[in-house]
């Protein structure tokens, strides 16, 4: 793993320290989301090894740190930061027995969709890992804000703070290790995993709260 990511795992996991200890209305979710991205880490390395893309790559703690940090901010940040709250839906004429059973399975859901989006690219139309990856998140979401309209403005509002965050964080550690102007390659190289994160956040904002049937307040 290279000194980079590292910096950009341990730089994340400040800025979810910070949200957790200030925000205390969105700690459940953040730690819920944060727990949804330390699972999935190992599965999309896997997918990497199967794919050819890094053979040699095993799991390490930053790969961890950053997944869980990445879900955990990108779930929340909407809210700690535009003070947006939401409340329950209106409830089922049918209420669930189990409802904590009831959400959990459909974030299990949301998850195996993305999953199975993400391997069907790489192994049935050979597509690589990281586009396949994406267009999968980028379904994800699509579907999400399909089916509840109210929330785009949380999956856009995520999206630009993540694409923010993960591009400070790049360009600071980018600078850190060679203090001179950037030019038009290094600054592609920055802007790429901002690209990124863009895209995982408006997938990863509004998710917890479409699986938990919560609407912004008005």
């Amino acid at each position: 793993m290279s000194p980079n990511f590292l910096v950009v795992s341990l730089s994340l996991f400040a800025v979810w320290c910070v949200l957790l200890i200030a925000s205390r209305p969105t700690r459940q979710e953040q730690a819920v989301m944060s727990l949804v991205g330390v699972v999935l880490a190992p599965a999309i390395l896997f997918l990497a090894m199967r794919s050819g893309a890094d053979a040699s790559r095993v799991v390490g703690v930053e790969d961890l740190v950053f997944a869980g940090s990445f879900f955990g901010i990108a779930a929340v940040i909407y809210e700690a930061l535009f003070g947006r709250h939401f409340a329950r839906l209106r409830p089922a004429r049918t209420p669930a027995r189990h409802p904590v059973l009831l959400w959990i399975s459909r974030l299990v859901l949301a998850v195996a969709i993305w999953g199975a989006a993400a391997v069907g690219g790489v192994f049935a139309l050979g597509i690589d890992l990281a586009p396949s990856l994406l267009v999968a998140t980028l379904l994800v979401g699509v579907y999400v804000i399909a089916e509840r309209k109210d929330l785009l403005g949380n999956a856009l509002a995520s999206g630009a703070c993540m694409a923010l965050l993960i591009l400070l964080i790049e360009l600071l550690d980018t600078l850190r290790l060679e203090p001179v102007p950037l030019d038009a390659f290094r600054l592609s190289m920055t802007l790429a995993p901002a690209v990124w994160a863009a895209i995982a956040g408006f997938a990863i904002g509004p998710l917890y709260e479409y699986v938990r049937r919560l609407a912004p307040r008005r």
